[in-house]
């Protein structure tokens, strides 16, 4: 019981800390075109490659890589280093 609990702590600690990364991303990215937003929350927050972020958006690969790439540099100038995340 003791080791469940310790697992069951350490596991919301993990879900508190990307919580606390996310949240500030989710933010800027809401002031972002939907298609920056769009690829940022599948890659980066939901975790699919980029071959599957294309597939959801109806794009080519290299248009995602784009989209990825413009609104990694706006989330950056925007949060300055706590984008670091991203």
């Amino acid at each position: 019981m003791v080791a469940e609990n310790a697992k069951m702590n350490a596991t919301s600690i993990v879900l508190f800390a990307r919580n606390d990364v996310i949240n500030p991303i989710k933010i800027h990215l809401s002031a972002r075109p939907d298609d920056y937003r769009q690829a940022v929350e599948l890659r980066h927050i939901q975790g699919l490659s980029r071959d599957e972020v294309a597939r959801q958006m109806n794009r080519t690969f290299d248009e995602v890589r784009g989209l990825l790439h413009r609104a990694k540099k706006k989330l950056h100038a925007a949060m300055g280093n706590t984008s670091r995340y991203v």
